[in-house]
This record gives structure tokens, C-alpha cells and sequence, in this order.
């Protein structure tokens, strides 16, 4: 997840990310729910809010994993490797609930308004999910949008 702020007289610039990791997911062999993230500024030195999400990819990684050729070595090199076709049911759906920013943030009066992507390895940030411009608001707001 990339966090963007509009900030007075500026463009929008990305303050920070938070992440969930489906390798780990997958090994776990559970979906996350209600996982609050930690939001680190873009140079991790600080955090600037919380966010609670619901990432349901198990299924989907499952699949995708199980469908998975791995590749041949030779002459120790990899070679080939495929996935086959997926379903048309096979989904990640992504949920952010809440956003709840830390007091230095909320008080910047610099930053107008604020947007969440959702990024996904291997996607170019054309095709990344973003959110509507939000209000900064009172830093607890419940934001309540998914994607699928």
C-alpha cells in the first residue's frame, strides 16, 4: 500500500507504505484479516499511521501455486516454467477498513488530503488500485473499500 499527500502549493508526492506479504500468507495457509499494518514514511524512519485491512489470496495463491510448472536446470541454469490458465474466479480481494494517522501528521496543516494505492509486484504503476482523494478528516476515519 503507497500513501499519497497533497500538500498546500505542492503536487502529490507518495508519504509512506505499509505491506502485506503473501508468500507469507501462503506458508501460513491463511488469509489476513483485520491485519493492522504498520505505515512507515517513504525513508522507514518513521511511522505515520495504522491502517486495518482484509487481503482474502489464498485460494487464488493456492491455485496459482499448485498450477505452477517449476523450471528444469540445465547446465545450471534455469529454463522454462509456466502457470497454467487461471479461472475466471480466482481473485484477491483487498479490503482497507481503516486509516488512523499519527498526531504529527494530523496536525501538518500543509497536507490537504491523502490516497491509498494498492500496489502489486510485477505491475506497472498504471495498473496499480487507487483510491478516491480522501479527506484527512479526524486521522480515525473508517475508509471501507475493496477491490477485487
Amino acid at each position: 500500500f503507497v500513501f499519497g499527500a497533497a500538500r498546500s502549493g505542492a503536487a502529490r508526492t507518495q508519504i509512506g507504505e505499509a505491506a502485506v506479504n503473501l508468500e507469507r500468507m501462503l506458508e501460513a495457509k491463511r488469509d489476513e484479516r483485520d491485519a493492522k499494518l504498520k505505515v512507515v514514511s517513504m525513508d522507514g524512519k518513521q511511522t505515520i499511521g495504522t491502517l486495518t485491512v482484509t487481503v482474502v489470496a489464498l485460494e487464488a495463491l493456492s491455485r496459482v501455486k499448485a498450477l505452477r510448472t517449476p523450471p528444469t536446470v540445465r547446465g545450471g541454469m534455469a529454463v522454462g516454467g509456466t502457470i497454467s490458465v487461471i479461472g475466471k474466479d480466482d481473485s484477491i480481494v483487498v479490503h482497507v477498513n481503516t486509516l488512523q494517522l499519527e498526531p504529527k501528521l494530523m496536525n501538518d496543516r500543509s497536507v490537504e488530503n491523502l490516497t491509498i494505492e494498492v500496489q502489486f509486484l510485477d505491475l506497472d504503476e498504471a495498473t496499480a488500485l487507487k483510491t478516491e482523494t480522501l479527506p484527512k478528516g479526524d486521522g480515525k476515519r473508517p475508509l471501507l473499500f475493496g477491490f477485487r
